[in-house]
């Protein structure tokens, strides 16, 4: 994830350095652990569909996720 961490540093300050009009969404390896940390490097989507489906229970994962993806 430090690879995919960097890259979304690297391409949000290309957008923004060229006052580019798109968001950067990151698909897979999302999890509770790591989604502040992809959030805060610049990312403005985020799919953690397996995070969901794998979880005890979906609907208290989804309230964490949407917590630490402020």
């Amino acid at each position: 994830m430090k690879s995919t961490i960097d890259k979304i540093k690297t391409l949000r300050k290309y957008i923004d350095d060229n006052n580019i009009e798109v968001d950067i969404e990151v698909d897979g390896g999302i999890n509770l652990d790591n989604i502040k940390e992809i959030n805060e490097a610049g990312c403005d989507i985020v799919v953690a569909g397996t995070c969901i489906i794998k979880s005890e229970n979906m609907k208290e994962t989804i309230e964490k996720l949407k917590k630490l993806n402020i």
